[in-house]
């Protein structure tokens, strides 16, 4: 175990989260529509070369394709290599640039890969959200500063 992490749990306690959660090997495929369809039409292509266009105008098509993907991914703990790719596109940050400093990188990846991340996101804090602690503001859904401060304030 990480030696980080055992300052914070004791064994017990992992046990206690771990055995609470039973596993799911098995995206639903009710989410994936959605996972799909967020994208913005207009968002250019990936190294994958799937366009946020061909994925918002064919979801409810391809949805049964990349629902089997998917599962093929959890079940073999495996992602593609590809959508772990990324490409690389200076942007500039001046008006008229003239050296590298003047450029801000940003990645292009996958928009599929994206949405993969955010179905597992949702299905695992949906099913570990009574595990967390009540006073984690950070990372968390309609919870920032703002929160933490007033409840530090008025404990």
């Amino acid at each position: 175990m990480n030696k980080g992490k055992k300052r914070h749990f004791t064994e017990s306690e992992l046990e206690i989260v771990v055995n609470d959660v039973e596993p799911r090997r098995e995206i639903l495929s009710g989410p994936l529509s959605a996972g799909i369809n967020m994208k913005r039409k207009e968002m250019s292509g990936r190294p994958d070369k799937i366009s946020g266009i061909l994925l918002k105008s064919c979801a409810r098509q391809l949805s049964p394709i990349f629902h089997h993907i998917f599962n093929v991914s959890l079940s073999q703990q495996k992602v593609p290599r590809l959508w772990k790719q990324a490409e690389m596109i200076p942007v500039p940050k001046v008006s008229k640039p003239k050296m590298l400093n003047d450029f801000r990188p940003v990645a292009l990846t996958s928009l599929l890969m994206k949405s993969f991340e955010k179905i597992v996101k949702s299905e695992l804090l949906g099913r570990t959200a009574h595990a967390l602690d009540p006073m984690q503001f950070a990372y968390r859904a309609h919870r920032g500063v703002e929160d933490a401060t007033l409840t530090l304030l008025n404990l």
